[in-house]
């Protein structure tokens, strides 16, 4: 599996093309998820691979339905996942973003994931996108506070 090669344009290009083909092949890529993981976490890769990687396993966790970790992946993409993006990933990563952030704004105790990811910001960093994104429609007429 080209995920598993040492040079590093080889993982970059795996990681570019999964990325492009995970809607259709998610299962599959499911069983490589520790694989994917390994690699976002490697200390070893530069920023993009590792951003490449969390995109890959957000998108992975979202078909799988694990919207708490594809949250956590899609925060530590960094760029890569964009919340200005019409599409169903990104919909449901923003809204289930959103109540993760209701949640824990009434009941701080509330978040269980023992995430590292300073969600504290990220998650009303995401929040702002979509009440940018919804401006003008019937949707942001939805409050947050």
């Amino acid at each position: 599996m080209l995920l598993m090669e040492t040079d590093l344009e080889v993982v970059q290009f795996a990681l570019e093309r999964l990325n492009a083909i995970v809607d259709e092949f998610w299962y599959e890529l499911s069983t490589q998820l520790v694989l994917i993981e390994e690699l976002f976490e490697s200390g070893d890769l530069p920023e993009p691979v590792r951003h490449q990687a969390a995109l890959v396993a957000s998108k992975v966790y979202f078909h799988l339905g694990e919207y708490d970790d594809s949250i956590h992946f899609a925060l530590a993409a960094g760029n890569l996942f964009n919340p200005k993006e019409r599409t169903l990933y990104a919909d449901t990563i923003l809204a289930a973003a959103i109540d993760n952030y209701i949640a824990n704004r009434v009941n701080p105790q509330a978040d269980k994931t023992n995430d590292p990811t300073p969600r504290d910001t990220l998650l009303p960093t995401l929040a702002a996108a979509w009440q940018r994104r919804t401006k003008g429609t019937s949707t942001s007429r939805t409050s947050l506070d």
